[in-house]
């Protein structure tokens, strides 16, 4: 089994979350689908690649892309499910330097498990992102009527 950087495990789980795909990912961080490919799967970070991951994704949590600490966005609170997310991770980079024939059981069903949350996780998530959307747009209904009543008084 080969040893995928955390970092760049984590920055998967985060655009797979957010139904960014590699190659989108590579337009909006002025890279390419292939780089962001490769360090999703392992490949290097420099500096100045994880200064623009930070800015085009300005949500995303330093500590927990990091260092895998705290929730995945910033002033989100960590859910059940993503606590779950992250044990299953830690079981799994646990059971990768002991890995064994016999264990391919465990491995296969925290895969499984990791699948599972992750899709909840995208669909709360997705949610999320509407509903902030609706929010959005009403405050912006509400500014313009507020605008419109300034001009009229």
């Amino acid at each position: 089994m080969s040893s995928v950087d955390p970092v760049g495990r984590r920055l998967g789980l985060f655009l797979s979350q957010q139904g960014v795909g590699v190659n989108e990912a590579g337009k909006r961080l002025n890279s390419s689908g292939p780089q962001v490919s490769r360090m999703v799967k392992g490949g290097n970070f420099n500096l100045d690649m994880l200064m623009r991951v930070f800015e085009t994704f300005p949500d995303l949590s330093r500590d927990w892309l990091l260092y895998g600490q705290g929730p995945m966005l910033k002033g989100v609170e960590k859910s059940q499910q993503q606590s779950r997310l992250d044990n299953i991770y830690e079981e799994l980079e646990q059971l990768k330097d002991a890995f064994t024939p016999d264990m391919e059981n465990k491995f296969n069903t925290l895969v499984e498990q990791l699948i599972d949350i992750s899709s909840l996780l995208l669909r709360e998530n997705n949610k999320q992102k509407n509903k902030i959307i609706s929010q959005y747009e009403q405050l912006n209904r509400y500014r313009m009527r507020l605008d419109q009543i300034e001009m009229e008084g």
